[in-house]
């Protein structure tokens, strides 16, 4: 509770001590409706007139778009303060800009499927990209949970050599009652992702779309810092699309964060 009332605090009223800052304006602490408006307000071009100190009116805007039970992460109030005041300096100071396309910024959304008449749960990660100057597009990028349902795997079977003796009419087996072990005969030198193996069991029809669950979306672009907005159902002022994660993460921590995101640290394990 003490850690709830100090945050609310300082997205309500200010940080009048560490943060040396006048009170945030009411109408910054409005619902963020969107992502879109989300980023508009990150980005500084939603300013509103009545804010009395128009040189912290981006400081506050960000300040306010934290989710107020935002977990500290094992850090006291101070120390996560602290990083939250070296976040927006770090911010003030970038030259870029919070966006979606061709950005390092990837949603994720973990999706509920059937596979043999058993649900099963998938995670999408999905990335904007620009087709062209006027066209642009959501791809799916990547997908998470094909290793846990042992629907992928980088092993490899064995066909008997001697198989050819026979036509390979052992393959007759293989496609119609082992099918889960047809990726594992591929040849050494060949590897399959899990991405192409996600569309072609989709595309076949083994695989079917039920519904999607609570997307997250990183931002990964702010120098020195990894943060991801999720949308808060609450009622009330801090509502909408917030932070609801901040960690500081250096470019060699921001490629394992991506990879783990796509699942590849179970090739490391």
């Amino acid at each position: 509770m003490i850690r709830q009332f100090f945050f609310i605090a300082i997205v309500l009223l200010g940080y009048v001590g560490a943060w040396a800052q006048s009170s945030l304006d009411a109408e910054f602490l409005a619902s963020v409706k969107s992502v879109n408006e989300f980023m508009a307000r990150f980005n500084g071009d939603e300013r509103k007139p009545s804010v009395v100190n128009e040189g912290d009116s981006r400081r506050n805007n960000i300040l306010a778009l934290f989710d107020f039970k935002i977990d500290f992460a094992g850090t006291s109030e101070d120390e996560y303060m602290a990083m939250v005041e070296d976040f927006i300096h770090q911010v003030d100071n970038w030259h870029g800009r919070l966006r979606l396309v061709d950005a390092d910024a990837w949603a994720e959304l973990p999706c509920q499927f059937a596979f043999n008449k058993k649900n099963l749960t998938l995670t999408l990660v999905m990335h904007m990209e620009s087709m062209s100057e006027e066209e642009k597009r959501w791809t799916i990028a990547g997908v998470r949970g094909l290793r846990e349902a042992g629907l992928y795997g980088e092993g490899h079977s064995v066909i008997s050599p001697v198989e050819h003796e026979t036509h390979f009419m052992g393959l007759n087996d293989l496609f119609n009652l082992n099918k889960s072990l047809l990726p594992s005969l591929r040849p050494q030198s060949r590897e399959i992702d899990e991405l192409s193996m996600f569309l072609g069991l989709a595309m076949c029809g083994a695989l079917q779309f039920r519904s999607t669950g609570e997307l997250k979306v990183h931002f990964i672009d702010v120098p020195g810092y990894i943060f991801t907005i999720e949308e808060i159902g609450r009622q009330g002022n801090n509502s909408g699309w917030l932070i609801t994660h901040l960690a500081k993460a250096d470019v060699e921590q921001k490629e394992q964060f991506t990879l783990h995101l796509f699942g590849f640290n179970h090739a490391e394990e």
